[in-house]
């Protein structure tokens, strides 16, 4: 089991629901190490994630 999917294990038990791994121009954790950080934050503030895309005026989506 990879580091990441250890994470988001933790996540699920922690909250009770999966972690809402978004992939896409505009969400953040575009690599594992990256979403790792995210989940850990999480739970060291008791917050779920709340992912809202980022829209960028420059780029063609």
């Amino acid at each position: 089991m990879s580091a990441f999917e250890k994470a988001m294990n933790e996540y699920l038990v922690h909250f009770g629901k999966p972690y809402p791994y978004a992939v896409g121009i505009g969400f953040p954790g575009s690599t594992d190490e990256e979403n790792i950080k995210i989940i850990r934050e999480c739970i060291s503030t008791n917050q779920p994630v709340q992912f809202d895309p980022l829209y960028l005026d420059d780029v063609d989506y």
